[in-house]
């Protein structure tokens, strides 16, 4: 009962301040992305068993060029880019 008073007490404060804040984000990615702001996933849950994502959507079209600046241009540098930050 004490965990569940405490939940409430931070989450509700939590709540209405990072409302605002995320309708600000997601007008601030349609203005500058011009897309979709969501990203969905399919991704492995428990037991292998599939569920759905939604993430805000931060990654551009050109994200291409981003692979050759600074790492060196390349297939190795592409390849050890996309495994760290799995493109």
């Amino acid at each position: 009962m004490k965990k569940r008073l405490f939940d409430l007490v931070l989450a509700i404060p939590a709540l209405v301040f990072l409302a605002p804040v995320t309708v600000v984000l997601i007008l601030l990615l349609r203005i500058s992305v011009g897309k979709e702001v969501f990203f969905y996933q399919n991704r492995p849950g428990l037991h292998g068993k599939p569920f759905r994502i939604c993430k805000f959507r931060s990654m551009t079209d050109e994200r291409g060029k981003a692979v050759n600046y600074g790492l060196g241009a390349g297939e190795w540098a592409e390849c050890k880019f996309s495994l760290q930050f799995r493109l």
